[in-house]
């Protein structure tokens, strides 16, 4: 009933504003019969069943084109918490930055790296932030609003993976963030909406110009822009 309610919503805003009005990107988690192993394989049963996004944007412009990295992304959840895999198609991984060996380094978003925001509240003011490299290694960061941002912030669950397949030129990240370190006491109800934002930063070829994002427009400075994730 609320994604139906959701869904309803964005038909009438298109309606009333056209074109002009803002793409707003939308996702499903599906539940989890089975945890996935934390290898950043993506091999397990959760993934292939898995509604896989690859709908990406040009990073933080405004009207962004649609680009087609091949990127792409999904999300299951089950009682523990949620859990996200991306395969990210790397033709140069001999040019990838994989400079950060430690969690919590702070810089790591200077690597070949994803940033996944996380907004329970689906306020688009304050979020969860998680940035993954190409080692595994992750950074992570708790915005409450614009006012307060918590950089020194470390979640206690967070599990991390992360692969390079050159035979295949990719390269993929698998995460598991515990409901705790969401600010949750327990698992969300299917129905339930949240916001969710992918950004994926690619420095192996032409650095800034081949970021990309899964919500149009949306960025750090944005959160009103991430796109909303349905559990289902």
């Amino acid at each position: 009933m609320r994604k139906l309610i959701f869904l309803l919503t964005v038909a009438v805003a298109v309606s009333a504003f056209g074109e002009d009005s803002r793409r707003i990107a939308f996702q499903t988690a599906l539940p989890a019969k089975e945890p996935p192993k934390m290898d950043g394989i993506l091999d397990d049963a959760c993934w292939q069943a898995a509604d896989w996004n690859d709908r990406y944007y040009e990073y933080v412009k405004a009207n962004p084109k649609r680009v087609s990295p091949g990127t792409r992304n999904a999300i299951v959840w089950d009682a523990e918490g949620i859990y996200i895999g991306v395969v990210n198609p790397e033709p140069q991984p001999e040019k990838m930055r994989r400079s950060v060996t430690r969690n919590h380094h702070g810089v790591t978003w200077c690597d070949d790296c994803g940033e996944f925001y996380v907004d329970p509240g689906a306020q688009g003011i304050g979020f969860y932030k998680f940035t993954v490299n190409s080692r595994g290694c992750f950074d992570d960061e708790w915005q409450m609003d614009r006012a307060n941002r918590f950089s020194e912030w470390n979640s206690e669950g967070v599990k991390t993976a992360a692969q390079i397949d050159e035979a295949n030129g990719l390269w993929t990240i698998e995460m598991m963030i515990p409901w705790s370190d969401l600010g949750r006491t327990s698992a969300p109800k299917p129905g339930d909406i949240w916001m969710f934002n992918h950004n994926r930063f690619r420095y192996a070829e032409r650095g800034w110009s081949d970021f990309c994002s899964s919500s149009p427009e949306a960025a750090y400075q944005a959160p009103d822009k991430f796109g909303y994730l349905l559990f289902s």
